[in-house]
């Protein structure tokens, strides 16, 4: 096993040259003026170079033209048309207009860049060709720059020998000569080298990134250097530095439309990143629509959306004006391999590998397309071949090896990224999934077909008895009402840092969820990763065993909306769950997402909270479908999406509507359960819990906004809490009982039922207090205290029974403290049931109790009463060598010896 500190060692060493890459001058200060300073390139009146670099293309254009048909205000207007897509008319300025003319190097390198930019591999190669028969050997022309862009054509056309070698020869030659010797441009090419051979030799990666940070330095006008060092960093998982090297660009040039697209792949709305103000993929296509890679993210986009058909629309139209670009082949391949459209499918696979050969691009295309559809087995199969194009890909590396862990094929997972990771110890997917592996090795497995259960060590005892119980609960329930068991056992992986589990399921810390469902493989937070009262984890495990049975009722084909939709609407018949404000507030402001949108919601979220009032939307047009059509029809849907029908063709099927009718049945019945309270909230203000600054936490304050909205639960709800704090309890009640009344479903720890069951507890109206608290724990199950507070209300009434239930809520709320799992056992000894008050001590002596004696006879006494003298012996013994003059233990012992 590798030490995860070499790996730490490797990426530190990384971070520290990509923090070098983008603090060494090339990025100005946000303050810079927008002027930028002389260039180099490329080259031309100043004026026209000024504009070009800066965006303003139309200018540009008019001062290029302006200048003649010098080489440097040729390849200077070239450059401007093909910013902006105008591809064929830079291709018709850069060829000189008398055939018999030799073109100059400079502009057959141009030449070549855009027939490269367009797919275009022969006349490339050709441009190439003639252009390095002039120049090859010169350095200070354009001959390193030539040499590299042909060595990188020769790989993705399969030339993978004579590529290396030519890559390898431009190292060379940077290695024998100083630094002063290069151009900018030509220190460019030598990162793109070294960037390309990196995966054989892992130091080049750092090596190329200064080499682009020179090259910047030089040259600071001239965006490549930092736009080809950001997509170095994206590649290695580094969004961080990425961000600033493409911020820098567009600091410089607002409208470049490579450095929006690189901002465009950025992770955006989760892991606390925020959420851009404007779409930078819409900016970059606006200024030039036939960028090829942005046309590509445009339909993966719409197809992590689900909408196949629109991205195959696109994907069409994109082929059609770049037919040989394997971006967006890629993209087409993507669409319909997610369409099931073999057919088309098989010949788009042949034309590619007919233009490109070595490029293993469409496969990891269509892995990746896979993977975001949690069809996870043809991911790999798909990593495979991409693989077997090019053996160092570290893309189809790491694809390949998190899928098969996603599989629950750790072995196997775990050897191709320890491979992949010999190639490139900065991928930071990579790194992490290892080093989370080799945690996994401290972890205690716990066998319990069909379970595997996968702990910490130092909470396995605790957790794993009530992690299997609630398992096997779902699975049967499940089971019975849905037709399905899994035919493969079910790996259950429980992970006590919210960092180790948001690597498990994206490879990087920050995913901001709990749980996660691959199908077979289940991961998830353990009850410990959170505050005791803001994480259930028990309603979470249970969400993601209900996506067990839809992704294996549906072969994985069951769209995002409806499977996350079907798992909360479980989790709330199990648990409990109540309308979370922002769903009110979104209500409010007409931002429901219709049913065609709704996947959305949940990948490419619009505005902060979308994705939890997605959550709770989808499960409303779940419920409305069972309420009015009966669950059969959940049942057919799920068939419908397992023969590969989309949303809108499985609603006319089974519910005989079009989308259109299903929603506005569902809004009608969202309106009339939640329409009017969330109209009343009035404009959007500080949410439950959150008063206004102005006013601050005053009762007389949020009384007189309270009267001033008396329809607005928020402003009620407020005003009843300052007034119960202010113990003020009759005035609190009738404020949080009209908070109750406008939003009887809202579901925030701060409720007014929980208020209102205090308010009655001091008041020592205890039947109104269980009533209340009861009514609140439905709506806010995770909240820890509240069952306890319930649970000795019910024992008060003599209802140990209540009581019982009230403790393994609390339980299923948070397991990791004494007191529920004590007073449970407490209970279970009075009712007679031993197995339970067994189970319950154990937890006990789990928790690292400060009296171990103590909870050590006490576990002996329900071993005792179960009958089982040799656990008892066992532990009472434990108990004394504690407390050697343990009365009560050395009693129990003496029973136990007379017995024999």
């Amino acid at each position: 096993m590798r030490n995860p500190r070499v790996r730490g060692a490797a990426a530190a060493g990384m971070a520290a040259g990509l923090l070098l890459a983008s603090a060494g001058g090339t990025a100005p200060p946000a303050s810079a003026a927008p002027v930028p300073p002389a260039s180099s390139w490329p080259g031309g009146p100043p004026a026209a170079a000024a504009a070009l670099h800066s965006g303003h293309y139309q200018e540009a254009e008019a001062l290029y033209r302006q200048a003649g048909r010098t080489p440097e205000a040729l390849r200077g207007l070239a450059e401007t048309l093909r910013l902006t897509g105008r591809y064929r008319e830079a291709l018709a300025v850069l060829t000189p207009p008398d055939p018999e003319t030799p073109p100059e190097p400079a502009l057959l390198l141009e030449r070549a860049r855009i027939h490269l930019e367009r797919g275009e591999a022969a006349p490339a190669r050709d441009a190439l060709d003639e252009m390095l028969a002039q120049v090859r050997g010169k350095v200070g022309t354009d001959w390193l720059e030539g040499e590299t862009l042909l060595g990188l054509l020769q790989l993705r056309v399969g030339e993978r020998e004579a590529g290396f070698a030519r890559l390898d020869e431009v190292i060379a030659v940077y290695d024998e000569l100083p630094a002063a010797a290069f151009s900018a441009r030509e220190l460019t090419a030598v990162g793109q080298a070294a960037a390309r051979l990196g995966f054989r030799s892992p130091g080049l990666f750092r090596d190329a990134l200064r080499v682009f940070d020179e090259a910047a330095a030089l040259d600071p006008a001239d965006p490549l250097p930092r736009l080809l060092a950001a997509e170095l960093l994206l590649d290695k998982f580094n969004t961080a530095e990425a961000r600033e090297s493409l911020e820098s660009v567009l600091r410089q040039n607002p409208r470049n439309p490579r450095a929006l697209y690189g901002l465009a792949r950025l992770p955006a709305g989760s892991g606390g990143t925020p959420l851009p103000a404007a779409d930078p993929l819409a900016e970059a296509l606006a200024i030039n629509p036939r960028f090829p890679p942005a046309r590509a993210l445009e339909v993966h986009r719409l197809l992590e959306r689900e909408r196949g058909d629109e991205a195959q629309r696109r994907a069409l139209s994109a082929v059609g004006e770049l037919p040989d670009a394997p971006e967006v082949m890629s993209a087409l391949g993507a669409a319909l391999f997610l369409a099931e459209e073999s057919h088309p499918l098989a010949e788009l696979e042949t034309r590619f590998r007919a233009v490109w050969p070595g490029d293993p691009r469409l496969e990891i295309g269509l892995a990746a397309a896979a993977e975001r559809r949690r069809r996870y087995r043809e991911a790999a199969r798909r990593a495979r071949a991409a693989l077997r194009l090019e053996p160092g890909s570290a893309s189809a590396s790491r694809l390949l090896g998190l899928n098969l862990l996603r599989l629950g094929r750790m072995e196997e997972g775990r050897t191709v990224l320890e491979e992949a990771f010999s190639r490139d110890p900065f991928d930071a997917l990579v790194k992490n999934t290892l080093d989370l592996l080799d945690e996994l090795d401290g972890y205690e497995v716990v066998s319990s077909p069909p379970f595997e259960i996968v702990l910490p060590a130092a909470e396995a005892e605790l957790l794993a008895p009530y992690v299997e119980e609630l398992a096997r609960e779902a699975l049967t329930g499940f089971g019975e009402r849905y037709g399905f068991v899994p035919e493969a056992g079910l790996r259950i992986e429980i992970y006590d840092r919210s960092a180790d589990f948001s690597v498990r399921t994206v490879g990087i810390p920050g995913i901001g969820a709990h749980g996660v469902c691959f199908g077979e493989v289940i991961a998830l937070e353990s009850p410990s990763a959170r505050e005791a009262g803001t994480y259930h984890w028990a309603s979470t495990l249970w969400h993601e065993l209900a996506h067990v049975v839809s992704l294996g009722m549906t072969d994985n084909r069951v769209p995002r909306w409806f499977t996350e939709g079907l798992s909360l609407l479980e989790e709330r018949r199990r648990f409990g769950d109540g309308a979370p404000l922002g769903f009110y507030a979104a209500l409010r402001d007409g931002r429901l997402l219709d049913l065609p949108e709704l996947n959305d919601g949940f990948v490419r979220p619009s505005w902060p909270g979308q994705v939890a009032v997605s959550y709770f939307h989808a499960s409303l047009v779940l419920e409305h479908i069972e309420a009015e059509y009966g669950f059969s029809v959940i049942l057919e849907m799920l068939e419908g999406f397992r023969r590969g029908f989309g949303s809108s063709e499985v609603i006319r099927q089974t519910l005989d509507l079009a989308p259109e009718e299903l929603d506005a049945a569902v809004d009608a019945g969202i309106g009339d359960r939640y329409g009017a309270a969330a109209r009343d909230l009035g404009a959007p203000a500080a949410g439950a819990g959150h008063p206004p600054a102005a006013g601050g936490t005053d009762p007389g304050f949020l009384v007189e906004r309270a009267d001033a909205a008396p329809r607005n639960f928020v402003r009620q709800l407020l005003a009843g809490i300052a007034l119960f704090r202010a113990e003020r309890d009759a005035e609190a009640e009738e404020r949080l009982q009209r908070a109750a009344e406008i939003a009887p479903d809202y579901g925030g720890a701060d409720g007014p039922q929980g208020f209102l069951a205090r308010i009655f507890t001091r008041a020592g109206q205890m039947d109104r207090a269980r009533s209340a608290l009861t009514r609140h724990l439905r709506r806010v199950p995770a909240a820890y205290d509240a069952w306890l507070r319930l649970a000795e209300l019910e024992s008060a009434a003599e209802d140990p029974s209540g009581a019982a239930d009230a403790l393994v809520s609390a339980i299923h709320a948070y397991p990791m403290f004494a007191e529920p799992h004590e007073r449970l056992a407490e209970l279970a000894a009075a009712a007679g049931r031993p197995r339970i008050e067994v189970r319950e001590r154990l937890a006990v002596l789990a928790t690292d109790p400060p009296d171990r004696a103590g909870a050590l006879f006490g576990l002996a006494q329900a071993h005792f009463g179960a009958g089982d003298r040799q656990s008892a012996r066992r532990r009472v013994l434990e108990a004394l060598e504690i407390a050697p003059t343990f009365e009560e233990a050395l009693r129990l012992l003496l029973e136990l010896r007379r017995e024999g």
